[in-house]
C-alpha cells in the first residue's frame, strides 16, 4: 500500500513539474509590447450611459407616483375643507 502511495506522489510531482514548465514557456512567449495602445482600447468612452429599466420597476415607480399624487390631493382637499 505504501509503495502505491509513494508511486502516486511521484506521478503527481512529475505532472506538476510538466505543468509548471508549460506555464513558464507560455509566459516567455507572451510579449506585453504587442498589446494595443491604451487609447485604442479605451478610446470609445464618449457614448452615453443608458439606464435599463424592466417593466416591473416601471410599474412600481408609476404606482408610487400615483399614491403620492393621490395622497397630496387628499391632504390638500382636507386642508381646504372640501372633504
Amino acid at each position: 500500500m505504501s509503495e502505491n502511495v509513494h508511486a502516486n506522489k511521484e506521478q503527481i510531482k512529475d505532472k506538476q513539474k510538466e505543468h509548471s514548465d508549460l506555464t513558464e514557456e507560455q509566459e516567455r512567449d507572451m510579449d506585453i509590447l504587442e498589446l494595443p495602445p491604451r487609447r485604442e482600447v479605451h478610446g470609445s468612452g464618449k457614448s452615453r450611459t443608458r439606464w435599463k429599466m424592466s417593466a416591473p420597476l416601471i410599474r412600481l415607480i408609476v404606482v408610487i407616483l400615483l399614491i403620492l399624487v393621490l395622497s397630496a390631493g387628499l391632504f390638500w382637499a382636507e386642508g381646504e375643507g372640501i372633504i
